[in-house]
C-alpha cells in the first residue's frame, strides 16, 4: 500500500506477509520528500535497540504500524526511519531514525529513552545512541 501524508510531504509504503509460527511481518518505509541529506549538511541518526518480549511480538509490530511511524513523522527535523528485527533466538528490534540536526536527534533520543519507564510495554529497552552520518552508499538506480 502506498500512502501520502501531505502535511509532511511524506510517502509511506507498507507490505505484509506471514512468517512461520503465525508471526506477521509488516514492512514500513517512510520517505520524507524535501528532507535534507547528509551531503547538504551532517545529519544525525538515532539508533535504538529493544528486546521484544516473546509473547508480545505481534503487539509490538502492530504498535509500530499504528503509532511508531506517525510518532517519527511528527518529530522535528525527521528525515525518515527504518525498523529491523533479528531473526532467531531473542527478538532484538533496531530503530534507525534520521534527523537534520543534532538538537532534533537528541530530542528523539529522549523520547526513545522513555521506554525505560514503561514496564507494560511489549519490549524492554536495551540502548539508544545519537550518531553522525558519515557516509552513504548509493544504489545503481540512484547514480543513474
Amino acid at each position: 500500500m502506498l500512502r501520502r501524508a501531505p502535511e509532511r510531504h511524506c510517502v509511506l509504503m507498507t507490505t505484509a506477509h506471514e512468517r512461520p509460527h503465525g508471526m506477521k511481518v509488516i514492512h514500513v518505509w517512510a520517505f520524507m520528500q524535501g528532507a535534507h541529506s547528509w551531503e547538504d549538511r551532517p545529519m544525525r541518526a538515532v539508533i535504538g535497540r529493544v528486546k521484544i518480549k516473546p509473547d508480545r511480538a505481534d503487539e509490538a509490530l502492530a504498535m509500530l504500524g499504528e503509532r511508531g511511524v506517525a510518532m517519527l513523522q511528527g518529530m522535528a527535523g525527521s528525515a525518515g526511519g527504518y525498523w529491523a528485527r533479528s531473526q532467531g533466538g531473542d527478538i532484538i528490534q533496531h530503530s534507525f531514525w534520521l534527523f537534520d540536526t543534532e538538537e532534533n536527534a537528541r530530542a528523539a533520543e529522549a523520547t526513545f529513552n522513555q521506554l525505560r519507564d514503561m514496564p507494560d510495554a511489549p519490549a524492554t529497552f536495551i540502548s539508544v545512541d545519537v550518531c553522525e552520518i558519515v557516509g552513504h552508499a548509493r544504489t545503481v538506480a540512484e547514480n543513474a
